[in-house]
């Protein structure tokens, strides 16, 4: 590292972060901004893309794919091994840290492809589907494919370059569906699913490296060894998501294994609806957010109010869809899977919980990823794992649906307060802060819900009607909530939120922060 430190290499000036600090409020917003308009595309390409796909593959075929994606995601992430967050929480990064840290990658990629093909036959004989042996071989460049993509992007989210980040990422995702969609209608089946994940991913390399125009340099040992604390927090965020995607994947491990193909495959697309929102919103989102916490990390004000507003917005379109979501989990099936799909009803509704609660506790796990405590939230992933199972287990016998339940309940019950307890120890957040502003968030949570049902028990309509009504129930209340929050910060006040996140705080941090209803409305 003290030889990177000490360079003065040209190719090091665009990992350069210097000037971003003193505009990071206005350029995180703009970035944000960008997510959410490209994240409503997004939005729209996956929904219709889903629909069709739901009436040319049925959930047998669907179901086989979606047993075969837990260890393929899971080789993918540990092939990332953290180096692309390592990339972005780093105060100093260099060309030849970046290239040692893509070499890394790429090699990672490549054994870990091979390994995913070595196995396939032991992998399709414990789901007991000999035919998922060569869909996963066909799988197995995804992992390769990720991997190299690592470092393009974290170079896109140091410089907080979202737009262009985004930009790339649609136009793969738009003309893998459109070949997917193709490869369906010609009766590739399952084939269809594994073309779409390989297309998205090689795409999105090539718009990547045209977009970045950085090319790492050749691969050489003494930079690999040099890059140290790098790979020892890559090491950690790598075992982290490890064990956060194996715990994610339990359900869908444990569904094929116990129930089949079928039940798979209703997992996966209810998993997939629910999810949506977080995914398509708040996962992007973090691209600009953890940049902007990992340069706050030594300022407890400004980290904490970063936190606050980053979640709050964000929750301005995750909270109120997954709320709808769970209310008219009956309708959006119907509407967007159609005959056939009736099962996946009831674990959209409990999984769509998981929408629900998704953007307060990913801030705190990117807090402590910004913040260097990788170690940490590697061991408390680790528990998390080991619950999990205890639970799935468990509830296995009872059916699909207390499997789901299970899953769901522990993240919300037992690993949030966890989480919570453990980023307030190891992080400079405030505690009474945080806990005001997400107890706001659960308040208008529970009574959207209990108005929701209310609603729902009171009307005698088709499940098409209650659900719509019950989605319009969710989006007044979001409105009348917005409003009032503006209505009280143009009257000379602040919300509650607002508030509390400019308490204690030195006079430049107050006016830094502000509650000002123009900026808010404009994302800045």
């Amino acid at each position: 590292d003290s030889a990177h430190r000490t360079s003065h290499d040209p190719r090091d000036q665009p990992f350069e972060t210097g000037g971003l600090r003193a505009e990071l409020t206005r350029r995180t917003g703009r970035s944000a901004v960008a997510v959410l308009a490209f994240a409503g595309l997004r939005l729209a390409v996956i929904l219709a893309s889903t629909a069709i796909l739901a009436r040319l593959v049925p959930p047998q075929e669907q179901g086989l794919v979606a047993m075969l994606l837990p260890p393929v995601l899971i080789a993918a992430g540990l092939a990332e091994f953290g180096l692309a967050q390592a990339a972005i929480q780093r105060e100093r990064m260099t060309h030849r840290l970046a290239s040692a840290f893509f070499w890394v990658n790429l090699g990672l990629g490549a054994a870990l492809a091979g390994v995913a093909g070595l196995l396939s036959r032991p992998v399709a004989a414990f789901y007991g589907a000999p035919e998922g042996a060569g869909l996963l071989i066909a799988l197995a460049p995804v992992i390769l494919l990720t991997a190299m993509n690592a470092q393009f992007v974290a170079l896109l989210r140091r410089q907080l370059r979202l737009r262009a980040l985004e930009t790339v990422s649609l136009a793969a995702l738009a003309a893998a569906a459109v070949t997917a969609l193709a490869a369906a209608y010609l009766g590739a089946g399952a084939v269809a699913l594994v073309i779409q994940l390989v297309v998205q991913q090689g795409l999105t390399l090539l718009g990547l490296a045209i977009t970045t125009r950085w090319r790492p340099a050749a691969p050489c040992l003494r930079d690999i060894a040099r890059a140290r604390r790098g790979l020892r927090l890559g090491l950690f965020l790598a075992a982290e998501r490890l064990v956060g995607d194996l715990t994610a994947g339990l359900p869908l491990i444990m569904a094929g294994r116990a129930f089949g193909a079928g039940a798979a495959g209703l997992l996966l697309r209810s998993e997939a609806i629910a999810l949506m929102p977080f995914r398509r919103v708040g996962t992007p989102l973090s691209g600009a957010f953890l940049p902007a916490l990992s340069r706050l990390q030594r300022d407890a004000g400004a980290l904490t109010a970063m936190l606050i507003r980053q979640v709050s917005r964000a929750n301005l379109i995750v909270l109120p869809a997954g709320l709808a979501l769970c209310l008219a989990a009956d309708a959006v099936v119907a509407a967007l899977l159609g005959p056939g799909w009736e099962g996946a009803a009831p674990l959209l509704a409990i999984l769509s919980v998981l929408t629900i609660v998704s953007m307060a506790l990913a801030g705190l796990s990117w807090t402590l990823v910004a913040c260097g405590r990788g170690k940490a939230l590697l061991i408390f992933r680790l528990g998390a794992l080991a619950v999990n199972g205890a639970a799935l287990l468990a509830a296995a016998p009872f059916g699909l649906v207390a499997l789901v339940a299970a899953r769901v309940a522990v993240r919300v019950l037992i690993e949030g307060p966890a989480l919570a307890a453990l980023a307030l120890r190891l992080t400079p957040l405030r505690g009474r802060t945080i806990a005001a502003a997400y107890a706001e968030e659960a308040v208008f949570a529970c009574a959207v819900l209990a108005a929701g049902a209310g609603l729902r028990h009171v009307l005698d309509a088709s499940v098409f009607a209650e659900g719509a009504a019950a989605a319009a129930l969710v989006a007044a209340m979001a409105g009348v909530r917005v409003a009032a929050d503006r209505l009280v910060s143009s009257s000379g006040g602040a919300s509650g939120t607002s508030a509390r996140c400019r308490h204690g705080a030195g006079r430049r941090r107050r006016t830094l922060f502000r509650a000002d209803p123009k900026r808010i409305a404009a994302g800045t």
